[in-house]
């Protein structure tokens, strides 16, 4: 094409028309690249539009299908929810939207709301995150986990709050049972010691802050409730303390709190009592209230409760101190004859101290076998001659020097101790009158007597054990004289006549001691292989002043030798 101009024209010719040439085409090349620009943004305009509809599309069922979602103005107003939080809330779309976010929110979150709602908006946090309660449309509350943040324009200014809504009443409901079953008691649906324990705490600080402030320990146990057990099974001892439970809080304020501790033991915080007054008289209430009889399947049964008290003025710093004294004096409640209330005092806790100290000397002394054996003789009234000995326990420790029977003999009968204790003087008994016997020979063998006590006596391998005793001491049964208390006799009944009977078989000589004390004696005397009646002390050191008491070893004497019984 070049060189048919440069031909047709000539070369100077062409060279003049080469600049125009030069604007031709480039006027061309700038027309076809706009062109090509144009359908470029064209198709950029159609792409970015497209993928605007399709992320709308995205959001709108992100939002549609979340959780629970919602666009809220800055006064709370509902401008957009979702499907899900319609169904949280149990309203439509249009009733939800007809109202405002203060209109479902529980009462007693509002204000923490509001709170939270202006930090975002004026800045002061990003995001807000919380579990908090709506109210659902038939009235019930709704436990949510809600996150909120606030969108903005690009001055900044807020146009509305996003929020997030996840339901977890569920999640919360079973969070409630936990917590309810780690601090209230299975059976009766009271609170539990934990409870108790963290209620006393705030009232101790509480007295601390305040010196006005009173508050009282009611410590409460059942007298005989054992019996109930053993006679009417404990499905009924179970329902026993249940019913129990609803007396007491009939007793109780609107302030106080009545707890099992456990067992057959309940506890009572008096919080913001007037004076010492106010916790007597509802330990007089409770005492009342359980004059009526529990009905138990049919079963009419009468119970009374032993109640300790102790207050907060006494300074205390922790609640199982409180919860210690009140304990002690229900136990001197139940020593000064049951169905009472004691009120704490200083001296109570030196006798439990000295009591706790007298226990852990008594129980070191027993596995040490620092036990000594004592022997008491017996002698004829008729001729004057040494028929025997009675064994007698004492103990004598470093720390407590000697221990008076009167102590030590009731404590190890309370925590058990008096079945080793018992077994010990036994064996120590029984060897030691087998050496006098052979070591001082007489036409009749020298008898030693040893007492069994209550928790022995019902020991189940006891005639086994006793068995094997004479066996490696090589004593006559015979010689074996065994003491029991008639009011054991008359407690266990039958279960008594069983027993007597086993030891009878052995070969050993039984003896009732204190005899004349019980109210049966007579009754059931017939009864019991018994071979020597032991007449209570407190008969024969009067018999020489008083006529009664004169009178009464009389007839025992009398009976005796008609049954052919040893007085």
């Amino acid at each position: 094409m070049i060189t048919r101009l440069i031909t047709g024209l000539g070369f100077y010719a062409f060279l003049i028309a080469l600049p125009i040439i030069g604007i031709i085409y480039a006027t061309y090349r700038t027309y076809r690249r706009n062109i090509e620009d144009a359908e470029n943004h064209a198709n950029e305009q159609s792409r970015i539009s497209q993928a605007l509809q399709q992320s709308e599309e995205h959001f709108r069922n992100a939002f549609d299908h979340a959780a629970g979602m919602a666009l809220i103005s800055p006064d709370g107003q509902w401008r957009r929810v979702n499907g899900s939080l319609c169904q949280i809330l149990g309203y439509t779309e249009k009733e939800l939207l007809a109202t405002n976010f203060q209109e479902v929110t529980y009462p007693d979150d509002l204000g923490n709301d509001l709170v939270h709602m202006y930090q975002l908006l004026e800045g002061k946090r990003r995001i807000d995150q919380r579990e908090k309660r709506y109210l659902h449309h038939s009235g019930h509350p709704i436990w949510v986990l809600q996150s909120a943040s606030v969108a903005r324009n690009t001055k900044g200014d807020p146009l509305h709050l996003i929020l997030q809504i996840q339901d977890i009443t569920e999640r919360k409901r079973a969070e409630e049972q936990v917590h309810h079953a780690a601090f209230h008691d299975a059976l009766t649906g009271l609170p539990n010691r934990t409870l108790l324990a963290d209620r006393l705490s705030l009232a101790l600080a509480r007295a601390k802050r305040n010196k006005e402030y009173q508050f009282a320990v009611l410590f409460l146990d059942l007298d005989r409730f054992k019996l109930v057990n053993d006679s009417l099974g404990h499905t009924l001892g179970d329902q026993l303390l249940v019913e129990l439970g609803r007396r007491l809080e009939l007793c109780m304020r609107k302030a106080d709190t009545v707890a099992r501790l456990g067992g057959d033991e309940f506890g009572m915080l008096l919080d913001g009592i007037k004076d010492p007054y106010d916790a007597i008289y509802i330990a007089e209430r409770i005492q009342e209230e359980l004059l009526e009889p529990f009905q138990l399947n049919g079963h009419e049964f009468l119970t009374t409760t032993s109640i300790g008290i102790a207050f907060s003025q006494s300074g205390y710093d922790f609640p199982e101190d409180i919860l210690r004294d009140a304990d002690i004096a229900m136990y001197r409640a139940k020593s000064n004859g049951k169905a009472r209330y004691e009120v704490f005092d200083v001296a109570m806790h030196s006798h439990a101290v000295e009591m706790l100290n007298l226990e852990r000397e008594l129980r070191h002394a027993i596995e040490r076998k620092e036990v000594k054996v004592h022997y008491q003789p017996i002698v004829s009234l008729a001729d004057k001659t040494l028929v025997g000995f009675e064994a007698l326990a004492r103990v004598e420790t470093e720390a407590m020097g000697p221990i008076s029977p009167i102590q030590f003999i009731p404590l190890a009968e309370e925590t058990g101790l008096i079945i080793p204790l018992g077994m010990i003087v036994l064996q120590e008994a029984c060897k030691q009158m087998q050496q006098w016997n052979e070591q001082y020979p007489q036409p009749q063998p020298l008898t030693i007597s040893v007492n069994l006590s209550s928790k022995q006596f019902t020991q189940l391998n006891l005639v086994e054990l006793i068995t094997k005793t004479l066996k490696e001491t090589g004593l006559d049964p015979a010689c074996l004289h065994l003491e029991i208390t008639e009011s054991v006799i008359m407690e266990k009944g039958q279960e008594a006549t069983e027993m007597l009977s086993q030891l009878k078989a052995l070969g050993v000589k039984l003896s009732i001691d204190d005899f004349g004390t019980g109210y049966s004696s007579l009754s059931y005397l017939h009864s019991f292989p018994f071979d020597i009646l032991k007449i209570d002390r407190s008969f024969v050191c009067r018999v020489t002043s008083d006529k009664e008491s004169a009178g009464i070893v009389e007839t025992i004497l009398t009976l005796a030798d008609k049954l052919e019984r040893k007085p």
